[in-house]
């Protein structure tokens, strides 16, 4: 099991009574009580969720590049690979991209790795596996990069670096970031072979 130490914030052993008045039931309130909500509209407010409680999407670091490389790809004909990942956020996630891409017009398809032969993770098996099958650009659903060695590569579609080191070190604490290398009027199979050299 991957947490198999719950660490449980203390706040107190007394729930709320507000929220206990609200109708929550004990458990609810406690676990809310343990988020920093013991405000009854606050409460409502975060399990309602809705588009009024979300932030911009485009205020995350790199959307905006994200976005545009991706209507080119979508503009361009590129094939386009959707990375996710095997629990329930992660195959949520890939089946909203798909449809988005799809609805785009986008000539997509989604990559969701074995959980037990290939495990968590982008690595260079499953980066062989996805350019063989004629990828040119690979989205990625989301991923902790912590404690991992990076390689970033491009090529001559690609949106390159720009500041992707200077933004991504930060974020990856204790990760490997190789040198970037940006393959020009390269076919699939030289980066293929590249790839396997890793």
């Amino acid at each position: 099991m991957k947490y198999a130490n719950w660490n449980v914030p203390e706040r107190g052993a007394e729930i709320p009574r507000a929220l206990l008045a609200a109708g929550c039931t004990p458990l609810l309130a406690a676990i809310l009580h343990l988020r920093g909500l013991s405000d009854p509209a606050a409460a409502r407010s975060f399990l309602r969720g809705g588009a009024e409680t979300l932030t911009n999407p485009l205020e995350l670091t790199g959307m905006v590049d994200a976005v545009q490389r991706l209507t080119r790809a979508v503009a361009t004909g590129e094939h386009v690979a959707v990375y996710g990942d095997y629990d329930v956020d992660g195959i949520s996630a890939t089946a909203i991209a798909m449809e988005l891409a799809l609805v785009r017009g986008a000539h997509v398809r989604y990559f969701i790795p074995h959980r037990f032969n290939q495990g968590y993770g982008l690595h260079k098996e499953v980066a062989t596996t996805i350019a063989k099958r004629g990828c040119d650009l690979v989205f990625l659903e989301k991923y902790n990069f912590s404690d991992k060695k990076i390689i970033l590569f491009a090529t001559s579609g690609g949106s390159g670096f720009g500041n992707t080191m200077r933004e991504l070190q930060p974020s990856v604490p204790n990760s490997v970031i190789e040198e970037g290398r940006i393959f020009n009027y390269t076919t699939r199979q030289q980066i293929i072979k590249w790839v396997e050299t890793l």
